[in-house]
């Protein structure tokens, strides 16, 4: 296929290898800072600038989101985003907290907890997901 990549992509300055090609799956989100992919190939996207968590759905697999729902809103510059069994780590300025996550759904069905509250180091925002839920143990109250 040697269709010219839309505008945008071409636009975008990124450069890519042979035989990889890059398309637009989402638009007008805002300030998208770090993205997901859920169990059910949805993607979870923390946006800093309004202080939300979206859930991107490609329902008909054709590689462009369809549907946009909010999670969260509210928060405190959402960025890091991690998933460990039913739950959805994420990380604002002043704490990391977690929700419950229905998959299938791509719901939150209650309220986020925090757990862990400032001070927070940066290093401790890079962990992985395997190691996330040790915070669970000592919530904050």
């Amino acid at each position: 296929n040697n269709a010219e990549p839309p505008k945008q992509v071409q636009d975008s300055g990124f450069t890519l290898p042979e035989g990889f090609k890059l398309e637009l799956f989402a638009d007008n989100l805002g300030y998208a800072r770090f993205f997901l992919v859920t169990d059910n190939n949805d993607l979870i996207v923390s946006l800093t600038d309004s202080g939300e968590l979206i859930l991107l759905r490609d329902s008909n697999n054709d590689g462009i989101a369809e549907s946009k729902t909010l999670l969260l809103d509210g928060l405190g510059a959402p960025q890091g985003l991690a998933l460990h069994d039913q739950w959805l780590y994420f990380s604002e300025r002043q704490r990391i907290s977690r929700v419950q996550f229905d998959h299938n759904k791509g719901k939150t069905p209650k309220p986020p907890q925090a757990q862990l509250k400032r001070p927070i180091k940066p290093s401790i925002l890079s962990q992985t997901s395997a190691q996330i839920p040790a915070f669970h143990r000592n919530p904050c109250p």
